[in-house]
């Protein structure tokens, strides 16, 4: 993966600089993100099959509502990418062609509500699962999260 000699690995794990534990028949294993994280330390390059960026989905048909989930959950995860939709027919096309590892939804949304869009998401995912979150009255919260100066306080 790093194109270094297992020796190498093994001696890194045995002076203590990569965490890993052993198997009963002694063999090491290295939870993989002790060893992303040993990889940055070391400014070598993170291979790609350990290169995540999970993409995640937020269906809710007001659009400051998308835009402020967007803006938090960047803030905290950088990495992420993050796609909006304002109707529930557009989450189901963003979900079939984008195929984001998440989606958080708007149950009350106009139109296909997001027991529609659950539904029909279900039906096409070809046993991919998905991880959801469902909400009714974010909008609500949205409002009440920005304070007099209209800074946003954290919804996440």
């Amino acid at each position: 993966m790093l194109g270094v000699a297992v020796a190498s690995v093994a001696k890194w794990i045995d002076t203590g600089d990569l965490k890993a534990g052993r198997t009963p028949g002694g063999h090491r294993r290295i939870n993989t993100a002790d060893f992303v994280e040993f990889v940055q330390q070391h400014n070598l390059p993170i291979p790609p099959e350990l290169q995540s960026t999970s993409r995640i989905l937020i269906a809710d048909d007001e659009r400051p509502i998308v835009e402020l989930l967007g803006q938090e959950i960047r803030g905290v995860y950088p990495d992420f990418e993050v796609r909006g939709a304002t109707e529930g027919y557009a989450a189901g096309e963003i979900v079939a062609l984008w195929h984001p590892d998440e989606v958080t939804l708007d149950l009350r949304m106009d139109g296909m509500d997001g027991f529609e869009v659950c539904r029909r998401i279900k039906a096409r995912a070809n046993g991919k699962k998905y991880r959801g979150h469902c909400h009714d009255r974010l909008p609500q919260r949205a409002t009440q999260a920005a304070d007099s100066q209209g800074r946003r306080a954290s919804l996440l």
